[in-house]
């Protein structure tokens, strides 16, 4: 089906079995003493039987004073890192796949909460975005983490791991050695190119003279650090300085590198959102791949397998890399290669991720996956506990939580049907999938459709559940998944009017507004998307919002991506303002701080408050003889991925 996906290849001397790679995110499934546990090698073991041919797990550290990334990181830093990296390695090798660790310092993108206190440290007393106190390294403080790097490949090695990969990109300490925007000094290692590179290529000749010519040696490098992007005008790491780099690090005796791009200013080029398209990444892996002849790895929103297929088969990388679909789906590969394409479940690009990794690691808790609930999770869950006896089981509503609850049910055993009012599945996400750049949402759906498919779910369409309706169907045990209600205050002037309508009424095509004034009411991420589907559509937007800020609830580089391409439509944004009355013709707005009224012309009013839960069927269902359990927004609002948790927990333990 993909032959070059398949095909087998060599980094340095060691044989791949194929070009698949699951690249380095950071989970924060470690132990806290660095070690890897039962989590994270069940974890990493999944994908290895998943299918990747090679496994970086995310960033593991070589310095525990200032190269503490988060809490729950893997560790070199001590022989008694060896034994429980050895039992990782294993378990991995077990499915024919190769392991590489990541050895990494944060430089100035860590925190002082991580350090004790200390400054953070950097090639120059330069703070990073993280805006904390930062120091520069002395001279000898350098040499010792060098020697640190050198020491933790020897302790991989031991182990029993099949190489390295050191962090060069990103933003973090080597890449701030290479680049000009955050390398001030004026001794050796900083100043001119030669001396920017000395960091790190002292590390490669010590990593090379003591663990040998065999043992692989990459570097993960940011081919373009893109600052421009960020406003920011300063000398940075360009592609032609990249290639340059490269070519380097392949004459220092490096055996693979690993092209990325961006850093903290530019986060949205490191973790792209959903509005980036796939193999958006192919220039410049491209020019760095024609300027070496050692194997390339490359990152690029591999999603579907038919695009990473088509960078190998057009020579653009040797090795296809994803950290995100892997998370998504921990047999990725073995869907792809055995042509299994539609049971993948594709990441959709929405950063709950990420969002939830910077949450969760100051609680010690490690990521979560949207679509995935079982990510990082897999031994707490373990596999989905079977009904030995023959049990009906009723789902209502087919959003998210209904899908999740419905497919976990049927892989237990029991028989489902599920019922939903109208005529498609997906709930909110038949909307969310309808701003500009946002399609990749429709991949949750057409999942769901081939799973339950697959199944044996009994999916009942234009059905509306009532109490006789499940009854007729003598279900052991209902699952209501009906969604919430959207919240339309009331006691507002004008609220009923005909030119007010809901985020369902725009974004769900009930009502198409063209070249006119609209006022949308609620700056959180639906009501900012729905601004921009409206500009997009030729209308002049207004955005009125109580809170200062825009979206403050959601993950701050998705804000960034949407806001980046909604100014571009110049609309009028009225924070700390509360809507006071709506006109034919016209709204009334207060600012909060001083009370003052303003008038604002609009044709038409958008409200996008958010929701409230609400399970009126539920309710009405009291003293039935079945199990009743109320998931998803119908319970408590939240994103997509608390949805599909929801449901997910609610069909593993309600029968």
């Amino acid at each position: 089906m993909y032959p070059h996906l398949s095909s087998k290849c060599k980094i340095g001397n060691l044989e791949i079995k194929n070009r698949l790679v699951m690249s380095p995110v950071d989970i924060g499934i470690a132990e806290f003493d660095g070690a890897p546990g039962p989590e994270m090698i069940e974890f990493y073991e999944e994908r290895a039987r998943g299918g990747a041919g090679i496994i970086i797990p995310g960033i593991a550290r070589v310095n525990e004073e200032t190269g503490i990334g988060e809490p729950r990181q893997i560790a070199v830093t001590k022989d008694s890192h060896i034994e429980p990296l050895s039992k990782l390695a294993a378990a991995v090798h077990k499915h024919g796949s190769k392991l590489f660790i990541q050895l990494q310092h944060p430089g100035r993108q860590s925190s002082t909460l991580l350090t004790g206190g200390k400054p953070l440290v950097a090639p120059s007393a330069i703070m990073g975005i993280v805006q904390e106190e930062t120091r520069a390294l002395e001279a000898d403080e350098i040499k010792e983490i060098i020697k640190q790097f050198v020491d933790g490949a020897v302790r991989v090695q031991k182990a029993g791991c099949d190489g390295v990969e050191l962090h060069g990109a990103h933003g973090y300490l080597i890449n701030q050695f290479l680049s000009p925007f955050s390398n001030k000094r004026t001794d050796e290692y900083g100043g001119n190119y030669k001396n920017r590179l000395r960091f790190a290529a002292e590390i490669v000749k010590g990593i090379r003279e003591t663990c040998g010519s065999d043992f692989v040696l990459g570097i993960r490098l940011t081919a373009d650090e893109g600052l421009s992007k960020a406003g920011i005008s300063q000398d940075c790491i360009t592609i032609d300085v990249a290639i340059r780099m490269a070519a380097d690090f392949e004459r220092l005796g490096v055996d693979f590198i690993d092209v990325t791009h961006g850093t903290y200013e530019t986060m949205n080029w490191v973790a792209e959102p959903v509005s980036y398209p796939q193999g958006n990444r192919r220039d410049i892996i491209q020019a760095v791949k024609n300027a070496v002849k050692i194997p390339i790895i490359g990152v690029g929103l591999f999603r579907e397998p038919e695009v990473a297929e088509q960078f190998l088969k057009e020579g653009v990388l040797d090795f296809a890399s994803s950290g995100r679909s892997w998370l998504a789906d921990s047999e990725w590969g073995v869907k792809a290669l055995l042509g299994r394409e539609k049971e993948i479940r594709k990441c959709i690009s929405c950063l709950h991720c990420f969002d939830t990794i910077i949450k969760n690691c100051a609680i010690g808790q490690p990521l979560e996956c949207a679509v995935n609930p079982r990510c990082a999770r897999e031994t707490a869950y373990g596999d989905v506990p079977h009904v030995a006896d023959h049990r009906k089981a009723v789902v209502v509503g087919a959003g998210p939580a209904g899908l999740s609850a419905a497919c976990t049910l049927a892989e237990r055993g029991v028989d489902v049907t599920l019922l939903e009012r109208s005529d498609r599945i997906g709930g909110q996400v038949i909307i969310g999938k309808n701003p500009p750049l946002k399609d990749k949402m429709q991949w949750f759906m057409c999942y769901y459709e081939y799973r339950m498919q697959k199944l044996g779910v009994n999916v009942q369409l234009n059905t509306e559940a009532t109490p006789s309706v499940i009854d007729s169907l003598a279900p052991a045990a209902v699952v209501v998944a009906t969604g919430g209600q959207a919240i339309a205050p009331a006691g507002i002037p004008g609220i009923g009017n005909s030119n007010v309508y809901g985020v369902e009424d725009v974004l769900g095509k009930r009502i198409d507004l063209r070249d006119k004034k609209v006022a949308v009411i609620g700056a959180g991420m639906t009501g900012i998307e729905t601004a921009e589907y409206l500009a997009n559509k030729g209308n002049a937007v207004a955005i009125v919002e109580m809170q200062g800020s825009i979206a403050p609830e959601a993950y701050p580089p998705i804000v960034q991506d949407v806001m980046s391409r909604l100014m571009t439509y110049a609309p009028e944004i009225l924070l700390g303002h509360a809507l006071k009355e709506i006109g034919g013709d016209g709204i009334v707005v207060e600012e909060i701080a001083s009370k003052r009224l303003k008038t604002v012309p609009v044709d038409a009013v958008v409200l996008s408050l958010g929701y409230k839960p609400v399970h009126p069927l539920a309710d009405a269902l009291t003293g039935k003889n079945y199990l009743v359990q109320v998931v998803g927004d119908a319970s408590k609002v939240g994103k997509i991925g608390n949805a599909v948790r929801a449901g997910f927990e609610c069909g593993r333990s309600i029968l």
